[in-house]
């Protein structure tokens, strides 16, 4: 029998043979994966092994070559057949296909962690559309040009947070393990804390701190409960009230919102405000502004009373992280606004200084 050796890197160390093998040779069903590791057509450094094994890193992985064989086979078919009903682009974000599509600006990066100052109008996680691949898509690519795959035969990168598509600024993604554990954890536990610039309809003359509940279902699962825009978009539903909720799906939701600069816009009152969320409920500031009478500039989809624009002034600019964290990271992470952004609040706002 001949065997193709593959090597665990440090990304691979704990985890389970089933599952690196079920990541790194995906088009094989898991219940051949397991029949295959019975028959010692996949063992580990030369000897047969279980599905429970702990990989450790340096460990050699053999896997009998008419396995690979047919992975690639069946890959070679499927784009074949993707390209007979397909002629746009695809990506392959475990090959070193090529793009030309640049990352944006990044604002730091480790051994553990990448962060990007993101535009507006880029989708963070993979959309579908193969004409306008989402930053999940464009990195994985990156990666996968710049990493040899036997690096980590399990690992792939992604985003460790979210951020809409219309919302510019900071968002992180993992490149390893180590990282995306630490720093998902961190974030579920509200130790990350992540403040936002926001241009404002109405004048907010003084801090705030709003306490309101948003439903947590999803899109998909909430449907009932959410309201239906155009194009299959949701907005969330929110209440000031934890009482008489007709939902178990209403989690409390709470923003800090500190006014900045005022302006005028067409006669209306603007406000620059700075939001410090301390939850991270979907639409969080987009639902709360509105629901306080102070609605995004420019968000249509929270308000209909608003001047038309092409998209509102939402941008994450810092993160404060625990001191002394595994994973290098510093204290404070900020993005510099958008040029947009600072050429609108030059021509609306009363601010004498962007680096805030």
């Amino acid at each position: 029998m001949i065997y193709k050796d593959f090597y665990a890197g440090k990304n691979d160390d704990n985890r389970r043979l089933d599952k690196v093998l079920r990541i790194f040779i995906k088009d094989i069903p898991l219940s051949s994966i397991y029949k295959f590791i019975r028959k010692g057509l996949i063992k580990v450094n030369d000897k047969k092994t279980t599905q429970e094994y702990r990989v450790n890193e340096g460990d050699k992985i053999s896997v009998a070559e008419f396995i690979i064989s047919s992975q690639e086979e069946k890959a070679e078919n499927n784009s074949d057949n993707k390209k007979s009903t397909d002629n746009s682009e695809t990506l392959d974000t475990r090959t070193y296909k090529s793009t030309n599509t640049e990352l944006p600006p990044i604002v730091f990066e480790n051994e553990h962690i990448i962060i990007f100052n993101k535009p507006v109008n880029l989708s963070v996680h993979g959309s579908g559309n193969k004409k306008t691949p989402s930053l999940e898509e464009i990195y994985k690519n990156h990666y996968f040009q710049q990493t040899r795959l036997n690096d980590s035969l399990s690992f792939s990168p992604g985003p460790l947070h979210r951020i809409d598509r219309m919302t510019s600024g900071l968002i992180a993604f993992s490149k390893s393990i180590d990282g995306a554990r630490w720093f998902s954890q961190a974030v579920k536990n509200h130790l990350i804390q992540k403040k936002y610039l926001a241009l404002l309809s109405g004048r907010l003359t003084e801090k705030c701190e709003w306490i309101d509940y948003i439903d947590s279902q999803t899109d998909s699962e909430a449907k009932d409960i959410k309201t239906t825009k155009g194009n299959g978009f949701h907005t969330v539903k929110i209440s000031s009230s934890p009482d008489n909720l007709d939902n178990s799906n209403f989690k409390e939701a709470v923003s800090t919102v500190t006014p900045v600069a005022f302006g005028k816009y067409k006669n209306q009152d603007i406000t620059l405000a700075e939001i410090h969320i301390k939850t991270g409920r979907h639409h969080q500031i987009r639902s709360q502004c509105a629901h306080h009478s102070f609605p995004l500039l420019f968000d249509t989809a929270y308000t209909k009373s608003l001047p038309q624009k092409e998209h509102f002034f939402l941008h994450a600019h810092t993160l404060i992280i625990p001191q002394n964290n595994p994973i290098g990271l510093p204290e404070k992470i900020e993005a510099p606004l958008p040029e947009e952004f600072i050429q609108f609040l030059s021509k609306t706002c009363d601010i004498k200084s962007f680096d805030i």
